[in-house]
């Protein structure tokens, strides 16, 4: 196992041996393995930004994992997750996961100058969206059916979850509390 940055004490990579004598490398990139410049950021830069501000230095944001000979040659990458989290809230916006049907030979981690950028073998996986209280107001599988969510109680509770329709598109509400449950009320 390494700690190759010393800004923080997480593992940075970890190398186990197969029953083949290949080794199997996992190595992991957290928010303060990015140096981010204090203006002048897109949004997942942003995010990074914001995590490192917090002291929220745990949050995975890439892992690579791959195999290759004991000398380091034949190196293939077989899997990789990626996480882009929300701008203002520390919380997870979307998922990317490795996409191949077979292994790929080069691979670039994640890396921000401001301007946030990642591997193209990356595909979709899900995502979420968040309301103004930082509960849960949609979530989705890619290609799949969104779940929204109606939080009542003061936005406590949830007390609605709708399938395949956006929050903007969802309400309820009952006589039990005094929250519009995604109504627009006026007067």
């Amino acid at each position: 196992m390494s700690y190759d940055n010393a800004a923080h004490n997480l593992p940075t990579k970890l190398v186990q041996i197969s029953s083949n004598n290949e080794q199997v490398v996992t190595e992991t990139k957290y928010p303060l393995d990015y140096t981010i410049p204090p203006t002048g950021l897109d949004n997942p830069s942003a995010a990074i930004k914001n995590l490192q501000n917090l002291n929220i230095i745990g949050a995975e944001i890439e892992s690579v994992q791959y195999r290759q000979n004991p000398d380091g040659s034949n190196r293939r990458y077989i899997a990789a997750n990626l996480t882009i989290y929300e701008s203002v809230l520390p919380v997870p916006k979307t998922f990317y996961r490795l996409q191949t049907t077979t292994p790929v030979s080069s691979f670039t981690m994640s890396s921000s100058n401001g301007t946030f950028s990642y591997n193209s073998n990356y595909g979709l996986l899900g995502g979420f969206r968040y309301d103004p209280f930082g509960n849960l107001g949609e979530q989705a599988k890619a290609n799949d059916m969104i779940k929204s969510y109606v939080w009542d109680y003061g936005y406590s509770l949830p007390t609605a979850e709708v399938m395949n329709a956006e929050l903007e598109s969802i309400a309820y509400t009952s006589f039990e509390t005094t929250g519009s449950g995604n109504f627009n009320v006026t007067g």
